[in-house]
């Protein structure tokens, strides 16, 4: 997981990217300080495929990601009811790369909820042949998440809005 901040310098009107990757991407604060200090105008958190399998807690891969470049697999999550997913919200997740599989996840009923701001499923590469892919869903409910597929060159980009 990286750290990008974006920064400016209000005494010489310089901008600087700062990447690191050794910080929790939860925080802008990472980004060192100046004497005559500067503003932090973006933070952006660019993590790596994530697996989220067996249990709620391990959503918590999820935390601070803005992009995933990658897939983002969440499965195998038996032991849980809805209260379980009461607290389990991304709302600074983007964009996904890759795909995202939702495979035998008990108890979880929106994925609107659990990513209310995700714009975009790229498709760069997908799981059989889908960048959305979600079976043995019992729980699950097509509310309040809205996705249209749309095609550019070599990808399928899938783009999703919540539905206000």
């Amino acid at each position: 997981m990286c750290l990008a901040a974006v920064t400016f310098d209000s005494q010489n009107l310089d901008i600087y990217l700062n990447f690191d990757c050794h910080k929790s991407a939860v925080s802008c604060q990472s980004a060192p300080k100046k004497p005559w200090g500067y503003l932090s105008l973006l933070c952006l958190a660019v993590c790596q495929s994530v697996d989220v399998r067996n249990d709620v807690q391990a959503f918590q891969r999820l935390s601070g990601c803005r992009v995933v470049e990658g897939f983002v697999q969440i499965l195998l999550i038996d032991r849980a009811d809805e209260t379980a997913y009461d607290n389990v919200t991304f709302p600074e997740l983007r964009e996904i790369t890759d795909y995202l599989l939702l495979y035998r996840v008990n108890g979880l009923r929106s994925v609107g909820k659990l990513f209310p701001n995700l714009a975009v499923i790229r498709g760069n590469t997908l799981l059989f042949n889908y960048a959305f892919i979600s079976f043995e869903m019992i729980h699950l409910q097509v509310r309040g998440w809205r996705c249209k597929l749309a095609r550019y060159s070599r990808s399928n980009i899938i783009s999703c809005l919540p539905v206000s």
